[in-house]
């Protein structure tokens, strides 16, 4: 069955993580008008996401694709926000899924920069999973912005092709994390992070761990590995590249190449 959903304007608060199938689509009237909130607070390991991506049947898990159903595929979010009140809750979870699309869609939880200057919640607005036979990829997130979690994107499961582009990063812990735990299989591979906005980033903008080809290209990072204290305390490396084969190109930064030597913009 293939569905598309309006959402008028309007706040939509839930109490169960939604699911959102196989060939649906979903629009809404602009981020900050649409949004849809999960109020629940305090049981975020029965409801760990507001929003995940299902199969066909809605299933999720362990299910997906059984009782015949279609994985996740040819999913299509535009103009919406997705917000959680629970600091211990990840906003989005894009799980053995292919041809996922979000337009100009927010991702945002209730942290702010007095709440990150350690990654304690472990919260991400942006969580990958991944199985064997069913590996995640052609994943785009374009005009988008991450917000109020420990990371933006994170995740060392084994997953393809993901572009994040002319999107912004803001009151983060870390930005981007790509495999700086236990690799999943070959880990997550192919992301291009391009032409973005970083800023109000307590440690690194973006983080390649012991993963290849994924490239930063073309992003600016303004208060970035500073913990909040602005381009002139410098603190950490803003690009952290720990693993051959990733490349950054073209990135700019407001933080001056005279702190190079202690404290690189780019570490590779």
């Amino acid at each position: 069955v293939r569905r598309s959903i309006f959402f008028p304007a309007g706040v939509y608060r839930v109490t169960e993580t939604i699911v959102i199938p196989t060939y649906a689509t979903l629009i809404g009237e602009g981020p900050d008008n649409t949004v849809i909130q999960m109020d629940n607070v305090g049981d975020s390991t029965l409801r760990p996401y507001v929003a995940r991506t299902g199969d066909s049947l809605q299933q999720t898990g362990d299910n997906i694709g059984t009782n015949g159903a279609v994985a996740p595929y040819s999913i299509n979010i535009s103009m919406m926000g997705f917000s959680t009140l629970d600091p211990d809750m990840d906003v989005f979870l894009v799980e053995d899924a292919s041809e996922v699309n979000f337009n100009t869609v927010d991702f945002h939880g209730p942290l702010t920069t007095a709440d990150l200057t350690t990654a304690a919640n472990n919260t991400s607005c942006i969580r990958f999973d991944s199985t064997p036979a069913l590996i995640t990829e052609q994943v785009k997130f374009y005009n988008c912005r991450f917000g109020g979690a420990v990371y933006g994107l994170n995740t060392d499961e084994e997953v393809q092709s993901v572009t994040v582009e002319s999107s912004t990063f803001d009151t983060l812990y870390q930005g981007v994390v790509l495999g700086e735990g236990t690799i999943v299989g070959a880990g997550p591979n192919g992301f291009v992070i391009s032409s973005n906005e970083f800023d109000n980033i307590y440690a690194q903008g973006i983080l390649f761990g012991d993963v290849s080809l994924n490239v930063s290209s073309q992003n600016i990072f303004y208060d970035v590995g500073n913990h909040f204290g602005g381009p002139l305390q410098p603190y950490t490396s803003i690009i952290d590249i720990q693993n051959g084969n990733n490349v950054s190109i073209g990135d700019m930064f407001e933080r001056a190449e005279e702190y190079a030597t202690t404290y690189p913009r780019i570490d590779i």
